[in-house]
C-alpha cells in the first residue's frame, strides 16, 4: 500500500470520527502501532460505524441512567395520572421510569415540547398527554402558572390558598400543544 493511500485512508477515517462524534474506543477493533491489520477487522469496523451513522437515535449514559438523544420519536404512552408524579425533585425521574416501562427501553423518557413539534413536522403521531415544556409562565389577572406542574410534583388545579391562581402543565393534544390543570389525569407521552 502506498503512503499516499494510507494517508488518504487515515484522513477519511479521522473525518468520519469527527463528523459522527464516535471515538476509536467505540469500534470493535482498535489497532496499535505495529499491529497486523486484517481486511476482515477493518470491514467489521466500517460496518459498525456505518450502522451507527445511519441510526438517527443516539443514547447518552450518565452513571446508570440512559437517555436517547438526536432524532427521537414517539414510542408510546404511560398510564394517565394527574400532575403529581412524585415529590419535588422526583417528578421528572418518575416520568422517565414510567416511559421506560411503557416503551420497554431504558433510554425512553417523557417527550419534550421540542420532540412533540418535531414529531408533528415529520407526520409521526405522538400520543396525547403530558409533555415537559421546560419553561415557566404566568398570566396577569386571574393568575395561571404553567411550570410542568412544579416539576411534576403538584396535583392542585385551583390553588386553595390563592383562589385566583391555577396551576398548569403542558399537554400534547394530538395535534398541538395546550395546557391542562395539574389536577387532571393525562397519559404521559413517551419518546425514545
Amino acid at each position: 500500500m502506498k503512503v499516499s493511500t494510507v494517508f488518504r485512508f487515515g484522513l477519511v477515517a479521522a473525518l468520519l470520527v469527527a463528523a459522527t462524534g464516535i471515538g476509536f474506543a467505540d469500534v470493535k477493533h482498535v489497532f496499535n502501532k505495529g499491529d497486523v491489520v486484517s481486511s476482515a477487522a477493518m470491514n467489521e469496523n466500517f460496518a459498525d460505524l456505518d450502522t451507527r451513522v445511519a441510526s438517527p437515535t443516539r443514547v447518552a449514559t450518565v452513571g446508570t441512567v440512559s437517555y436517547s438523544v438526536g432524532a427521537t420519536k414517539a414510542c408510546g404512552a404511560a398510564p394517565a395520572r394527574n400532575g403529581k408524579f412524585g415529590a419535588l425533585g422526583a417528578g421528572y425521574t418518575t416520568a422517565k421510569s414510567a416511559c421506560e416501562t411503557a416503551c420497554t427501553s431504558k433510554s425512553a423518557h417523557m417527550c419534550s415540547s421540542e420532540e412533540a413539534v418535531r414529531n408533528a413536522q415529520m407526520g409521526t403521531p405522538l400520543n396525547a398527554g403530558w409533555i415537559s415544556s421546560g419553561i415557566a409562565a404566568t398570566t396577569p389577572g386571574p393568575t395561571a402558572v404553567s411550570n410542568d406542574c412544579s416539576a411534576w410534583s403538584n396535583d392542585v388545579g385551583q390553588n386553595p390558598t390563592a383562589p385566583n391562581t391555577q396551576n398548569f402543565g403542558t399537554v400534547w393534544t394530538g395535534q398541538f400543544m395546550g395546557f391542562a390543570t395539574c389536577d387532571v389525569a393525562e397519559p404521559i407521552s413517551c419518546c425514545d
